[in-house]
């Protein structure tokens, strides 16, 4: 047996907490958070069963799910919770474990995880952020199984009141006079109580121009033809089973069947593609 002394244990104390890939390793891998089932986790899951069994595809509590663009991961929880094997990744992340994984930017785009590891692939408010996408859609090819399916929700380039700057038509009119004229207004997002007009026009201006990509259903759709051919918009399928304000609308979807064509141009798509050749190609 090795015997310190007191001076001895002191230096080998400080040499491994200055080591710095402990500092690293501590700083990025956490403990796992505890993963707690709620009534916002069934509704969650709730909806994306809905949406996907209208489509004719089941939400098996044997499947393998991606939540590609995971955020603080609360969602990758809400799966896992309720007994799905669930995973996220992100390109930026305050908390990294196992099932919540990086997507690294220093160098070529890839989901760090093996070919066809997943069965569903899904997202929510992520789309309007990539900035690459035949990158991203390659990628989420490669990891779905043969007979894997994606669900997308996302608002639309056309949507009345940009989600996160607040600024009327911000998905459109990206021109700086236009964020001016309405952060003088007083338009603020959460993050900027309190600034000047200036400074929030400047902030709104980066942020559309580095952090937002709003492109037409046509575009994503040639996108996604590399990859997949079973590809539908399903806004009417998520306003029947929505949880929020929206199911208040589908009453009149029978007497008025424009209307899901006409949320996802000005509110939220909501994109549905799969790998196997089930069903038809109908997105608008």
């Amino acid at each position: 047996m090795i015997k310190l002394d007191a001076a001895s244990l002191r230096q080998l104390l400080s040499k491994v907490a200055a080591a710095p890939s402990l500092r690293a390793h501590a700083k990025t891998y956490v403990e796992k958070p505890v993963c707690t089932r709620t009534g916002s986790t069934d509704k969650n899951i709730q909806l994306h069963r809905s949406v996907l069994n209208e489509l004719g595809y089941d939400l098996d509590s044997r499947f393998t799910i991606l939540d590609f663009g995971c955020g603080d991961g609360k969602r990758v929880c809400q799966y896992r919770a309720a007994g799905f094997n669930a995973f996220g990744v992100d390109i930026k992340l305050d908390t990294r474990n196992d099932f919540l994984r990086l997507i690294p930017t220093d160098k070529q785009y890839r989901i760090p995880f093996d070919d066809r590891t997943f069965d569903f692939v899904y997202s929510e408010q992520v789309l309007e952020h990539v900035q690459d996408y035949p990158a991203a859609l390659s990628e989420v090819a490669r990891v779905l199984k043969p007979d894997g399916f994606s669900l997308h929700i996302f608002p639309s380039k056309y949507r009345l009141l940009e989600p996160h700057v607040f600024v009327p038509l911000g998905g459109i009119i990206r021109e700086y006079p236009w964020l001016l004229f309405w952060a003088w207004l007083g338009i603020r997002n959460s993050f900027q109580k309190g600034l000047k007009y200036k400074d929030a026009a400047d902030l709104n201006y980066d942020y559309l121009k580095t952090a937002t990509c709003y492109l037409s259903a046509k575009k994503i759709r040639n996108y996604l033809l590399v990859h997949f051919r079973n590809i539908t918009l399903a806004e009417r399928y998520f306003i029947k089973h929505s949880y929020g304000r929206a199911r208040h609308v589908y009453p009149f979807v029978r007497v008025l069947p424009f209307i899901p064509a006409l949320y996802g141009l000005l509110h939220t798509r909501v994109l549905f593609f799969s790998k196997d050749t089930f069903g038809s190609d109908s997105v608008r």
